[in-house]
């Protein structure tokens, strides 16, 4: 099978002896690579939960058929917007902060001060010395300089790719899915033996490090993990060439994922923690390419439907009521449901409750303590 461009690039980081480029291969391994006219030369995104390298096949073969070295800083570019968080944050001046983000990935990659042609111009990747700056400084810090001088500075200097498809809203969500796909390329490179920089291995630990966090950040951890599950190579067969490279394979989203979420209305549930459970529910749908159903149940499931971002459930806990979890897992087995998110305050049994799919049990603080179901992952309302 022919590889395309950006296959050999992906290759050439993994067969590469710098640490750097390894974690770089094991990172764009995960990412979905796909072509697109919406983007004049490259960039990267976040949908469906998946992390995307989007890339103008005439750009890449131009700059491929001016030197082949070329594409290999400039997707590291790429990869490092995604590393650094860029793509998920935003300032007021939007152009001043499309230059301080080049100047902060670009002064950490070698070999970038070159010049290229595209389209009948000459480009170059901009450098902190062409303002005047410091190298190695984060994205804040070069703005802060620049918004000093913003009367200054042209504004409408070219930067190196396109951030229009940058997402700063659901920045608490797109974080995690970032997190661990960082978190995962890190610990792949390790396994192959990579070196990383120091400046550079800094960077990943500071970003993967386990955090002290919220109920909600946990919930969207674990539902993160779930829907990766809902993945599949992007590749239809191995690669002739490199048979025994399957790593380098994309990802890209098999189906939508389906959720159910089930409300325990026999729980001791307060209107705010509920109120809060549904937003974060309801906050899944702007990140994951998913449906979510409900169902309301004590001893038996009294309703059922769609949860919709303009969904406004009400919904009666009763409290201390009778409790039957069997007739959730028999509904969320009998359909093709991904992951079952369980709303309840642990009141109850788990006999007869069987699955080889996705639990979470999403628990109030004054749930029983003493009765931790058996399987699936528990997140506490604090």
């Amino acid at each position: 099978m022919k590889m395309d461009i950006i296959e050999k690039v992906t290759v050439h980081f993994l067969l590469s002896n710098d640490g750097n480029k390894i974690f770089f291969s094991a990172l764009l391994s995960q990412m979905v690579k796909q072509e697109s006219h919406l983007v004049p030369t490259m960039g990267v995104t976040i949908q469906d939960g998946l992390i995307y390298l989007l890339y103008n096949k005439k750009f890449v073969e131009s700059l491929y058929s001016q030197n082949k070295s070329f594409l290999v800083p400039i997707i590291e570019h790429e990869l490092l917007h995604v590393v650094l968080q860029h793509i998920i944050r935003a300032k007021p001046m939007k152009e001043l902060w499309n230059i301080a983000t080049d100047l902060a990935v670009n002064s950490l990659i070698e070999n970038i001060d070159f010049e290229y042609e595209y389209e009948g111009k000459k480009c170059k990747p901009l450098l902190p010395k062409d303002f005047g700056l410091s190298s190695k400084k984060t994205a804040d810090w070069y703005y802060n300089q620049l918004l000093k001088n913003a009367k200054k500075i042209n504004i409408r200097v070219h930067t190196l790719d396109d951030h229009s498809k940058w997402k700063p809203s659901q920045q608490h969500i797109y974080s995690e899915v970032i997190r661990q796909a960082v978190q995962k390329a890190y610990e792949q490179s390790v396994k192959l033996k990579g070196n990383i920089s120091g400046y550079l291995e800094d960077i990943i630990k500071e970003i993967i490090k386990p955090p002290t966090i919220s109920w909600r950040e946990l919930l969207r951890q674990y539902v993160a993990a779930s829907i990766k599950s809902g993945h599949k190579s992007s590749w239809k067969r191995a690669n002739r060439r490199f048979p025994h490279l399957e790593c380098i394979k994309g990802k890209v989203s098999d189906r939508t994922i389906k959720i159910l979420v089930a409300f325990d209305t026999s729980g001791s549930i307060s209107t705010d923690d509920f109120k809060d459970f549904l937003a974060e529910v309801k906050g899944l749908l702007n990140v994951y390419k998913c449906i979510i159903d409900y169902v309301e149940c004590d001893t038996e499931i009294k309703a059922k439907g769609q949860i919709y971002p303009w969904s406004n459930l009400k919904i009666n806990f009763k409290g201390r009521g009778g409790t039957d979890y069997k007739p959730v897992f028999k509904y969320f087995n009998k359909y093709d449901y991904d992951l079952l998110i369980y709303f309840t305050d642990l009141y109850c049994d788990y006999e007869g409750c069987k699955t080889n799919k996705d639990v979470i049990w999403v628990v109030t603080k004054e749930h029983d303590r003493s009765n931790l179901p058996p399987f699936g992952k528990v997140v506490e309302i604090k």
